[in-house]
């Protein structure tokens, strides 16, 4: 007669050896643990008690003495005991505690993160298993797979945001996958039924229909050990989950569904990744990072993203800077210049956070993000910001994570996203973030970091960005008009009484700014983040007066709001322009997948647009000039108006960037003027050909062949000049990675530009003028190229 669990009768004790799977990710029960003995699968009860034996996760052998529970899918374990018999090869990506984080930290020899211990590959081999049930097979939702054999192959390989893609992209090419040695396969397993259809319910079931998968291709011969990874994907289930998947191992479930964004989630589990959250105020919120494909997916999870910078860092597949202690003592101040993390390895920067007197286990990363490439889903989502998680749209901002949060926690937590006049405080460290100036395209940023000390406090302060362009905005309806401010004194012209012109002064918008004088600077505005600042006052478009519901409602300038500096964004303030997408210039804010087509080429306000009165316009009515403190000639409100149609449809609303004016920081500032200094001595710089590398550049660009061969190229300063070097000629189909680097002052290199695809004339033609440049060829003309870390600035200057 067995021994019986307390509570239990006809319960058996037994000791049972098995491979272990371990299905789910730390932070989000419920986990599940399995043992599986020859065709036998059993879950296990009170696993986590053991989650902490060295060697226990994924694959390993082990001995459990346990309580057989019989049950209606599955046969339970209730574990007494857990003995490793083999090691995992992947052990469960979880840090424990203080001690076992210590070691770790040995092991990296005093590094301020953990390396995941999955091995990353650029060729890993993925086997996708269509599951279906044997027909008639009842109650279930369904007895057939999510996506067709069709569906997965544009899913995984064709389509242009596909898995196989967006792996090697994100990783600067050390992941990917062997389409040639993958393989689709579809299989049918017997009946085990739902022991419940409703929305909610996620039982054993999908466990066992993947073992009897399993089985059923291994009796066809099929080695399932052959592959990196193997997904099912399982008939419909009511589970709240799209995928699961182990962590760290090499199976993936998908709750009927191919979504590339959800398998790269499900993939980035199995090499040990967990998620991403965000912080707001005090409060996680599980999966909140919107900008990384570890957060929550969108678009039914086809809204493939990027690992973010702590997770390719723990991944090994980034080398972001490292700043240490002696480049940032107590009072010290230092400034960065980064690019867009997804455009090269080396883009981005990594703190550790208990070397600045900071939280172990933790390093912060401060990278740049943007809405192109491989992550141009971030056009379809928000990135949360604020108290009570208020949506706010960026195309490019600066990021801060932290990773692992904490002994317990091993998720990236998103901490803040830096726009405009904003900044953050590293916890812990007296580390003050601020951004400084984003290049005109959004490829770069540069950056101050501030260590508190002394009489040094990093304090806030109204700093606005350092623009590269300025605008007049003007009304479709009349382009003698545009937006400007009253500079009246109060109660006098266009301004009403009773404001302190130092905090307040009318938007208005001003007859006879429609041209290219750049010498009234109340005419012209720049965005600052998200915030619209006026050259001539420093303040920011305001819509705070126009929330009451008025109809019309005053628009104002106003001192330009801050963060709070725990990373929550000045949302008052913040307007959107929905510029028509693919224009000249690439707008930052021009942010058209988030309008409606009736918001098209108008501001939008972050703060009003849940109200009625969210159309501001130039309004010449009767009402709209009772707003100004007076009439004044050629000057008309800019007000929120609403006309009952809730739209805004009248072109006194629409702003279309054809009609707005546009000038660069030079030709309103004027040239900047450079310091005069001495030269330091020089070292003659070696003699080399630069003709004859010239035209094997160029031979190299414009080839017959171009379309079907590439080369890569590097380009390291030699002094006065540059060298080329052209190493090798890849064949047609093959990847494409074409890399500008230059050696900076403290024996850095850095990239110039990078290209992950062959992508046609029009990058090439930009990249050569740039080399050409530096290369002193003059059989093209006389050009000159300047180059900004991060970014690509080409100036073209053709002689004949």
């Amino acid at each position: 007669m067995g021994v019986y669990a307390e509570g239990v009768t006809n319960t058996l004790r037994v000791l049972q050896q098995g491979t272990l799977e371990v299905w789910g990710s730390p932070n989000n029960p419920p986990m599940r643990a399995f043992l599986k003995s020859g065709s036998e699968l059993y879950r296990l009860v009170n696993w986590e008690e053991y989650k902490g034996t060295p060697g226990f996760g994924t694959g390993a052998v082990v001995s459990a003495d346990g309580y057989v529970i019989t049950a209606q899918v599955l046969p339970l374990i209730n574990l007494m005991g857990l003995s490793i018999v083999e090691p995992s090869p992947q052990p469960i990506a979880c840090l424990y505690n203080a001690s076992e984080a210590a070691r770790l930290r040995e092991e990296e020899q005093g590094g301020g993160r953990r390396r995941l211990q999955a091995v990353v590959k650029p060729d890993a081999r993925v086997l996708v298993v269509r599951v279906s049930l044997a027909s008639g097979c009842s109650p279930v939702r369904s007895t057939q797979p999510g996506c067709s054999s069709t569906e997965w192959l544009s899913s995984m390989f064709s389509a242009p945001n596909s898995v196989m893609k967006h792996m090697s992209t994100c990783s600067f090419g050390a992941m990917g996958i062997d389409q040639a040695a993958s393989a689709i396969r579809s299989v049918e397993v017997p009946c085990t039924p739902l022991a419940s259809t409703a929305d909610g319910y996620c039982g054993d079931e999908s466990y066992k229909w993947r073992v009897d998968a399993g089985s059923v291709l291994q009796s066809q011969g099929v080695n399932l050990g052959a592959y990196d990874h193997v997904i099912y994907d399982m008939p419909s289930l009511g589970c709240g989950w799209s995928g699961i998947a182990t962590m760290p191992g090499a199976w993936v479930m998908m709750n009927s569904n191919c979504g590339a964004g959800t398998a790269l989630h499900e993939l980035g589990h199995n090499y040990g990744t967990d998620h991403s959250d965000v912080m707001v105020g005090s409060t996680i919120y599980e999966y909140g990072d919107y900008g990384c494909v570890m957060g929550a997916a969108t678009d039914n999870g086809k809204d493939n993203k990027c690992w973010s910078l702590a997770w390719t860092h723990a991944l090994g597949v980034s080398t972001p800077r490292q700043i240490s202690t002696g480049q940032l003592p107590p009072g010290g101040t230092m400034t960065a210049t980064i690019g867009v993390v997804w455009r090269d390895k080396s883009n981005g920067i990594v703190i550790d956070a208990a070397a600045f007197g900071g939280p172990a286990p933790r390093s912060y990363y401060i990278l740049l993000q943007a809405d192109a490439g491989p992550m141009s889903s971030l056009k379809n989502m928000y990135l949360y910001a604020g108290s009570g998680i208020q949506p706010v749209l960026y195309h490019k901002a600066v990021v801060i994570q932290a990773r692992p949060y904490s002994y317990s926690n091993d998720d990236a937590v998103r901490l803040a996203v830096l726009g405009g006049n904003s900044w953050y405080e590293l916890p812990g460290t007296g580390i003050v973030v601020r951004p400084l100036s984003f290049t005109d395209n959004g490829d770069a940023v540069t950056i101050t970091l501030c260590r508190k000390g002394g009489a040094q406090q990093c304090g806030a302060s109204d700093t606005p960005l350092a623009p590269q362009r300025y605008w007049k905005f003007r009304p479709a309806s009349d382009l003698q008009y545009c937006l400007s401010v009253c500079m009246d004194s109060s109660g006098q012209g266009c301004q009403p009484s009773g404001l302190n012109t130092n905090d307040k002064r009318l938007a208005v918008m001003r007859k006879g700014c429609g041209n290219n004088d750049v010498s009234n600077h109340t005419d012209l505005w720049y965005w600052d983040g998200l915030l619209l600042r006026n050259k001539q006052t420093n303040m920011c478009l305001d819509p705070e007066d126009a929330t009451n519901y008025a109809n019309p409602g005053p628009l104002y300038v106003r001192p330009c709001a801050s963060n709070d500096g725990l990373g929550s964004s000045p949302i008052q303030q913040m307007w959107m322009w929905g510029g028509t997408p693919g224009s000249q210039f690439s707008m930052p804010e021009q942010a058209g997948d988030y309008f409606e087509d009736y918001d098209q080429n108008r501001f939008v306000s972050r703060w009003t647009q849940t109200y009625v009165n969210l159309c501001p316009a130039y309004c010449t009515s009767n009402a709209c000039t009772a707003l100004m403190g007076g009439p004044e000639p050629d000057v008309v409100p800019f007000a929120f108006t609403y006309g009952g149609s809730g739209v805004c449809s009248s072109r006194e609303s629409t702003f279309e960037l054809a009609s707005a004016l546009s000038f660069t920081a030079e030709a309103v500032n004027g040239a900047a003027v450079q310091p005069v200094a001495s030269p330091p001595p020089r070292t003659p710089p070696p003699p080399f050909d630069a003709k004859a590398d010239c035209e094997r550049f160029r031979d190299a660009l414009y080839s017959a062949s171009l379309s079907s061969a590439t080369a890569l190229i590097l380009c390291d300063t030699v002094q006065d000049g540059l060298r080329v070097n052209i190493n090798g000629v890849l064949e047609p189909a093959q990847k494409f990675v074409i890399t500008m680097l230059h050696t900076t002052p403290d024996g850095a290199m850095q990239v110039w530009a990078r290209s992950g695809f062959l992508s046609g004339r029009d990058f090439w033609n930009r990249l050569f003028w740039v080399l050409k440049a530096k290369c002193a060829c003059s059989q093209f003309g006389e050009l000159q190229g300047s180059d900004r870390l991060g970014a690509e600035q080409v100036g073209l200057h053709s002689s004949g």
